[in-house]
């Protein structure tokens, strides 16, 4: 799991969102991906693998919702590293 630390929270109902747990996406996660990723397939992808609803998302500020779109854009630069060659 990624936590993130919100900048400025979000009110919920009676509870305040500080933070956004995220789990490694998986390949059905990408499935509503197309085949360019914009602001809005990116939030829906955060959204589809945290432990929030989209309203939250829909109500973060500009700098959190671009430090989470950041975060799971991440997700995408792992890739195998391979060995040196002589």
């Amino acid at each position: 799991m990624t936590h993130y630390q919100l900048i400025e929270p979000v009110a919920l109902g009676s509870i305040t969102v500080t933070e956004i747990q995220f789990r490694k996406p998986k390949a059905k996660d990408l499935r509503a991906l197309g085949t360019q990723m914009n602001v809005n397939e990116l939030l829906n992808l955060a959204q589809a693998i945290s432990d929030q609803p989209k309203f939250v998302f829909d109500e973060l500020c500009i700098a959190d919702a671009q430090a989470v779109m950041s975060l799971v854009s991440d997700f995408f630069a792992v890739g195998q590293q391979t060995g040196q060659t002589s």
